[in-house]
């Protein structure tokens, strides 16, 4: 064979040819988990967040990446109306392992609309998901509007079966009164914070803050 000519294999197919050496699926996945770990929920702009980005990159390379990936992906879960709710219902029972991987819950309204959105599933998620998130530790309410009686007694009595939440963060959020953001508030037996901003109340006449729990 003269020289700089391509060296032929066995059965005549050139190196170039043969396929990319591949990782072991269980490398890939202590990748994953690895760069899920960096992932940090509480990042101000989440959706720039460089391992969110990596994730999501991760779960586009094949089948295998997609599923280890699909889980980490979900730490957050957005709740926009009802359907989203049921939804997550179901697939928890499809899929029981993502229980321990859901850590922030968002339940918002549309903020696109001229008016805030009346939410009501806030209270279906509380009745419906109770005891079923055991990982979860943070709820955002955002862009909503909450009317007088939006959530029964006994749906605010279920958020207490969430033990882990430390933190509800209120965005963009009209209430009835503040005595109804003090029932919600003293429903969950862990908050240690709380963040509001731009909230509001629809009654006209002035409350005492200490009906606001301790």
């Amino acid at each position: 064979m003269e020289e700089g000519t391509s060296k032929m294999t066995a059965s005549g197919a050139s190196p170039q040819d043969d396929p990319a050496p591949r990782l072991p699926t269980e490398v890939c996945a202590r990748i994953i988990v690895h760069v899920a770990a960096g992932l940090d929920l509480g990042h101000r702009k989440l959706a720039r967040n460089p391992d969110l980005l990596a994730l999501r990159s991760c779960a586009l390379v094949c089948r295998d990446w997609y599923f280890h990936t699909w889980y980490h992906l979900r730490r957050r879960v957005h709740l926009r109306h009802r359907n989203d709710v049921l939804s997550l219902s179901r697939t928890l029972r499809e899929r029981p392992r993502l229980r321990g991987f859901v850590q922030q819950v968002i339940i918002s309204g549309h903020p696109s609309r001229q008016h805030l959105a009346v939410i009501q599933h806030l209270g279906m998620f509380a009745a419906m998901l109770a005891g079923k998130l055991p990982e979860l530790s943070m709820i955002i309410i955002k862009d909503a509007q909450w009317t007088f009686g939006f959530m029964r007694m006994k749906d605010i009595r279920y958020l207490a079966t969430f033990h882990l939440i430390h933190t509800l963060t209120i965005v963009n959020v009209t209430v009835w009164s503040i005595a109804q953001l003090a029932q919600l508030i003293s429903a969950l037996p862990g908050l240690g914070c709380l963040y509001c901003l731009n909230v509001n109340y629809a009654q006209k006449h002035p409350v005492s803050p200490v009906s606001l729990p301790r």
